[in-house]
């Protein structure tokens, strides 16, 4: 069950931070890149792209190294993707 507060802006989803959300981002976008990257990204490479953003931001936060997240991605690919993008990690969270 989830409630979903959408008049109120201090409890609603959306101005909740990065910070405390990244768990459930990091399993998400896992779980989506894991599931549906191989048969479904050529169909809606904007999906992916932004759940590997969200992988790469979250990252921040949740202190988990590299080898743990390339051991828990299943395609090659995406495993070369992620590692090469690591070290650019921290511009994700520059404000322009």
């Amino acid at each position: 069950l989830r409630v979903y507060y959408i008049d109120d802006t201090e409890n609603s989803i959306t101005s909740d931070s990065i910070k405390n959300r990244c768990f459930g981002l990091m399993v998400y976008s896992l779980s989506i890149l894991n599931r549906f990257f191989s048969t479904h990204f050529f169909k809606n490479p904007k999906l992916f792209l932004k759940q590997i953003y969200y992988l790469l931001k979250t990252s921040k936060y949740s202190k988990i190294p590299l080898s743990n997240y390339l051991k828990a991605l299943d395609s090659t690919i995406l495993k070369l993707i992620i590692t090469i993008c690591w070290p650019f990690r921290f511009l994700l969270h520059l404000k322009f």
